[in-house]
């Protein structure tokens, strides 16, 4: 799969050679172009809030001389690789958009040239096939990025949907749910009630249903409160719970009914 994309790329031998060859110099410039390439990014609001907090800052900035050092490193194999799919997570999880990517990808190209230029400054056949050789990584590299972008966007969309369906099941129970007792409400008792005397008709089954109420409940609210009252309702609740089957469902209907 790399010599593939090393394929697309038109990545060649001599390309990897004359990456390696500059490094020392691009090495011995990485103040130069890191605070360039900064700069340029402290000029966007959107990346300075993505970056406002000083341990994403600190871990971008120090990201950075590993990046440049790996494009010139002449060595692209699977520890390559696996370095620039780290980096295209990292991106997406800082919140650094697709095309932030692009963008810098361009700044830094023009930097990286500047650089160069004086590395090459008599020999500009060299320099411009150097300067094409980096275009080429740098194309090779986005080929990852762009792949890890849409595979993180993908997972962050899934977790989002199991959220959304976690939420809107707790949401969908809590709705049917009485906020006493946690027995099933009055709302859900009729839904429930009528669904089951339908099925009831249909197959000619037998159906029980039991309706309860506490003896006296108005006097015990009334001499020990309503707090006490509504430890009563949850009390009875738990010891019917208790005594159900399976089968059985139970409902709050209203009050002190069930």
């Amino acid at each position: 799969d790399i010599q593939l994309r090393k394929g697309y790329s038109g990545i060649s031998g001599e390309d990897e050679a004359l990456l390696k060859e500059v490094r020392p110099f691009v090495e011995k410039n990485m103040g130069r172009l890191a605070e360039g390439f900064w700069s340029h990014l402290m000029q966007f609001e959107e990346t300075k809030q993505i970056l406002k907090e000083e341990q994403k800052a600190k871990r971008f900035r120090n990201a950075l001389p590993q990046y440049v050092l790996g494009l010139f490193s002449g060595d692209y194999g699977p520890s390559y690789v696996e370095k620039r799919v780290n980096a295209g997570a990292v991106h997406f999880r800082l919140g650094l958009a697709p095309r932030w990517y692009l963008g810098a990808v361009s700044i830094f190209y023009h930097l990286l040239y500047d650089i160069l230029k004086e590395y090459y400054s008599q020999d500009r056949e060299k320099l411009g096939k150097t300067m094409r050789a980096v275009e080429k990584m740098l194309n090779f590299d986005y080929q990852y990025m762009a792949e890890v972008y849409e595979l993180e966007h993908e997972a962050a969309l899934m977790e989002a949907l199991r959220k959304l369906k976690e939420l809107n099941s707790r949401l969908e129970e809590l709705s049917i749910r009485d906020g006493l007792t946690n027995l099933y409400n009055h709302r859900h008792c009729i839904d429930t009630t009528l669904r089951e005397f339908e099925r009831t008709k249909r197959y000619n089954h037998p159906l029980s249903c039991i309706m309860i109420d506490v003896d006296h409940f108005k006097s015990i609210n009334d001499t020990y409160g309503h707090p006490f009252g509504d430890y009563v309702l949850k009390e009875l609740a738990l010891i019917m719970q208790r005594h159900l089957r399976m089968t059985d469902l139970i409902f709050r209907y209203g009050g002190d009914e069930f």
